[in-house]
């Protein structure tokens, strides 16, 4: 079983109520492309161009999550892809 199948998999068994999935597949580009992603995962518009006001929107995005009762889940297909000013960046959400 490959890494996405495996990823899938695993996602597939998180009940809906208790958790949010917030899948995301990484690519070599930019700390922004990936952040509209994850406010796209979030039913947001991604058409911000400031890191700072997109980080702002998810982290209010991801509180709501929470008020809810639910578990935000980031999941990264290709991670392995996401440079390291991205991953720096994400560990900030």
């Amino acid at each position: 079983m490959g890494k996405s199948t495996t990823l899938r998999y695993v996602s597939s068994k998180l009940h809906p109520s208790s958790y949010r999935l917030i899948p995301v597949i990484a690519s070599t580009g930019s700390t922004l492309e990936v952040l509209r992603q994850i406010c796209g995962a979030l039913d947001e518009d991604s058409r911000l161009n400031s890191i700072a006001k997109i980080t702002k929107t998810i982290r209010t995005l991801i509180m709501e999550i929470a008020q809810r009762k639910q578990t935000p889940v980031l999941v990264i297909d290709k991670a392995n892809l996401l440079r390291l000013e991205v991953l720096a960046q994400l560990q900030t959400l």
